[in-house]
């Protein structure tokens, strides 16, 4: 793309014709040169580029993966409110027991990815209907797999969505 062909030059009125000698620095100075014309687009693109890319940096986006420092074992509540608290129990050997709630789920296991902060948690006893509750929440990175059994989390931080309640990780 020719930018001198696409890009309008001002061009000076003066009662000097174009001829005189003395015009002619005035109207040099009033256009632009190729090379400055080359390095303000350059430096346009550079800035839009890196203004455009730190939008998507992971930790900025909240649909985008980042290292997560949320540790996943140990015990996740929901203080109570609409029902009594309840909780979810993270066992280091990768099982899951529900509490106060949803017991009939039990047992469930869980798997962890900290690289993508994606935590698994698959639920062998949820009938496949049941998984439909959650497509209310997959705006906040929640994914299903009815076929698998598994609800899958993008744990930006130290909250999880199960059947409606949120629950918070306890302690550290």
């Amino acid at each position: 793309m020719d930018l001198k062909r696409s890009i309008p030059t001002r061009r000076c009125k003066s009662l000097r014709s174009s001829n005189d000698s003395r015009n002619a620095a005035l109207l040099a100075a009033n256009q632009p040169s190729g090379a400055r014309m080359k390095t303000v687009t350059v430096v346009l693109i550079l800035f839009f580029g890196l203004v455009f890319s730190s939008k998507s940096a992971p930790g900025r986006d909240s649909n985008r993966p980042s290292k997560s420092s949320v540790s996943v074992p140990g015990i996740w509540r929901y203080k109570g409110g609409d029902e009594k608290p309840m909780e979810i129990r993270f066992l280091p050997d990768h099982k899951a027991v529900f509490k106060g709630g949803y017991e009939f789920y039990n047992p469930a296991k869980w798997y962890f990815t900290p690289a993508t902060a994606e935590l698994k948690l698959i639920v062998p006893k949820m009938k496949q209907n049941g998984f439909k509750l959650f497509n209310q929440w997959t705006y906040t990175g929640l994914k299903t797999n009815p076929k698998e059994k598994t609800i899958i989390y993008t744990l930006h931080e130290r909250r999880i969505c199960f059947m409606g309640y949120f629950y918070e990780k306890q302690g550290r």
